[in-house]
């Protein structure tokens, strides 16, 4: 269930209501005593995690050859439309790609730092960077893995040259195309950075926090939500049962406020 809401107006009853421990927690940048801390078996799985990527880096040779060639669907026709003219402009941008991700990998570090200088919390900024690091530690093993175990060749292979081939084209990096690490690494920051500030008025609450995840959402709901309304029927009643078939927004109100609820049905 995904739950898009305002603020209403609020019930005098409930204006007086002593606050709870989670509403004081959120408001002050407070470990809520509700939430799970990250446990001894978390570290060791992680550090499990992190010896596993080294390992997998060291002991798995980079594909020597290709087990998967050739684009999927649009892969051609929108790497032709984006692709840079010459070799200084495409070094040009992959070089400001590599910058990007390492910004994005950077914010959760700092909302962590912005916990502990800002709110005074280094409890709540240790089990940030400890819940970073294990989705860090994850997302990097399985991309590795599967770079390595895949074999699938970077797009620029098909123009490789087997008599004189060029730099790129004779490194072990050249059938390293999947997955890609800049998107799993990237999408990684945004729900971390998302999960953070839902969570954590690391921006003071309200709006500024609700943005992180907004900006973090939108590919989500561009990208999935925007075709199951549009083409997907979403909402409609599978005939033979009469139950919901895929997902139905409905609205809803409360004394707090309305707004809208997402709910999806998986057969």
């Amino acid at each position: 269930m995904v739950l898009a809401a305002w603020p209403g107006l609020a019930s005098a009853q409930e204006a007086a209501a002593a606050p709870t421990a989670e509403e004081t927690a959120r408001a002050s940048c407070e470990w809520n005593p509700q939430w799970s801390r990250f446990t001894i078996g978390e570290s060791i799985a992680t550090g499990s995690m992190g010896l596993g990527l080294l390992l997998a880096t060291l002991a798995l040779e980079p594909p020597d050859g290709a087990t998967w060639q050739g684009a999927i669907l649009l892969d051609g026709p929108t790497r032709g439309s984006l692709r840079a003219s010459s070799a200084s402009a495409r070094d040009t941008m992959a070089d400001v790609s590599d910058v990007l991700l390492y910004a994005l990998m950077a914010m959760p570090v700092i909302d962590a730092g912005v916990a502990w200088g800002v709110h005074g919390s280094p409890e709540v900024a240790l089990e940030m960077m400890a819940m970073t690091a294990q989705s860090f530690a994850l997302t990097s093993l399985v991309t590795q893995l599967t770079k390595r175990l895949v074999g699938r060749e970077r797009p620029y292979g098909e123009l490789c040259d087997p008599e004189d081939p060029a730099e790129q084209c004779a490194g072990g990096s050249r059938y390293e195309s999947f997955l890609s690490g800049h998107t799993s690494l990237a999408f990684t920051s945004a729900g971390l950075v998302c999960a953070h500030h839902e969570s954590l008025p690391l921006f003071g609450g309200g709006p500024a926090d609700a943005a992180a995840c907004v900006f973090a959402t939108l590919g989500l709901l561009s990208g999935y939500a925007l075709p199951n309304w549009l083409h997907y029927d979403i909402g409609d009643d599978d005939p033979r049962t009469g139950a919901p078939e895929g997902g139905r927004i409905t609205p809803m109100a409360t004394l707090g406020g309305a707004g809208f609820g997402y709910q999806h049905v998986w057969y």
